[in-house]
Formats: structure tokens, C-alpha cells, sequence
């Protein structure tokens, strides 16, 4: 399970070469009876999501700074999401070529929108914020 689905997680946070225009807020089908992977699933995007708006909201020291437990929140989130994999029953190649052609359009929009917002603020020094560059770079490490 963490080999058919870990790939969201760490397409999030790796680089992509390939950027695109501002897109709308991320959003995930609704559906009943939605089985557990794909609640999972769900969980992480919802995070990468809440992640991007943090880091885009950031536009000055005071808020890097204020930023800070919100950044680290969402790295223990993702960090937990992840694990949560291991324990659920392995998909079918079925289920993961739809899960993948269901979400992974988002996960790399926002791969892309979180990369983007990193490297503004790398641009920026972080607004002098060492706080907000350490909170990142222990996301990407705790996460590889």
C-alpha cells in the first residue's frame, strides 16, 4: 500500500519542472459510501491544500513568523497521512489506475503551487524569518 499510494506524497513535495497559472482551490469529488484508501487519499490533498494557503498568505516577516505552527502542523499531518497507508489492504491495479487518474491531477497542481510558493519565499529569505526556513525544510526531510 505505502508503494501504490506513497507516490501522492512524494510528488508534493519533490520539484517539477512544468508551472501553470494560478488554478481555482482544490477541490475532491464527493461521493457516498467513499472506501477507506480513497478517504486517505483525500485527507493528504486536504492538507497539501491547506499547506499552499498557508505558505501563499505569507507576505512579510510577522506573517512567516505567525505562519510557523501551521507549516509544522501540516508537516505532522502529512508525515502521520503517510504512515496510514501501511496498515489499510493493498489496492488493486483497478482501484490505483483510478485513484491515480482521479487525484493526481490535483496533487501535481498542487505540487506545482506549493513549489512555486517555496520558491518565493527562498527568494525572498524567507522575510527574514529562520524560523519559517527551518519549519520547510523539516517538512521536506521528514517526509522523504
Amino acid at each position: 500500500m505505502k508503494h501504490a499510494l506513497g507516490f501522492l506524497l512524494s510528488l508534493a513535495l519533490l520539484p517539477v519542472s512544468a508551472q501553470t497559472a494560478a488554478s481555482p482551490p482544490v477541490a475532491v469529488p464527493e461521493e457516498a459510501n467513499i472506501p477507506l484508501q480513497e478517504q486517505r487519499i483525500r485527507m493528504g490533498i486536504i492538507t497539501l491544500g491547506k499547506l499552499n494557503q498557508t505558505l501563499s498568505g505569507i507576505s512579510d516577516k510577522d506573517s512567516a513568523e505567525a505562519a510557523v505552527a501551521s507549516v509544522l502542523r501540516a508537516g505532522e499531518e502529512l508525515r502521520i497521512w503517510a504512515q496510514t497507508f501501511t496498515t489499510l489492504p493493498p489496492l488493486s491495479e483497478a482501484e490505483q489506475s483510478l485513484y491515480e487518474e482521479r487525484y493526481l491531477p490535483i496533487v501535481r497542481r498542487l505540487n506545482r503551487q506549493i513549489k512555486r510558493q517555496g520558491e518565493r519565499l527562498a527568494s525572498a529569505e524567507y522575510y527574514g524569518s529562520m524560523n519559517l526556513a527551518g519549519a520547510l525544510v523539516r517538512i521536506v526531510h521528514s517526509n522523504q
